[in-house]
């Protein structure tokens, strides 16, 4: 039987500090289906692994994150993906939601409780959807 804790969730950031924090939340939390990539281009290279959640950073070398979230909403609308930053841009974040982000998460607020938090959003909102 398939569970919410089954959900492939990508990790697309350039700082390992920030992906392995990230990681150990999630798997506390309960998922375990993570996949990581240092950057957008390698994202988007595996895309095609379906993942059903994408953290993605902002500022990244090879590509920024707004490109990154278009192309990854061009593949798939389903795809929920999670904005974060360490930049307080209230411009940022309206734009990244009006792109399709799911949410928008800066980085000195990601806690155990905010990331469970947002993953539930998430889930509820999807789940809403399929009784439409």
């Amino acid at each position: 039987m398939v569970t919410v804790f089954d959900k492939k969730i990508f990790l697309v950031d350039d700082d390992s500090f920030l992906t392995a924090s990230l990681q150990q939340i999630l798997n506390n939390i309960g998922y375990k289906n993570i996949e990581i990539y240092p950057s957008g281009k390698r994202c988007m290279k595996y895309i095609k692994n379906e993942p059903e959640i994408v953290f993605l950073d902002y500022q990244m070398d090879d590509m920024d994150g707004i490109e990154v979230l278009e192309r990854i909403k061009s593949y798939s609308a389903d795809i929920q993906v999670v904005f974060t930053t360490s930049m307080e841009s209230v411009v940022l974040a309206i734009k990244s939601i009006k792109l399709g982000a799911s949410d928008f998460l800066l980085k000195k607020d990601i806690s155990e409780k905010e990331v469970e938090s947002i993953i539930n959003n998430i889930t509820h909102e999807n789940f809403a959807k399929l009784l439409d």
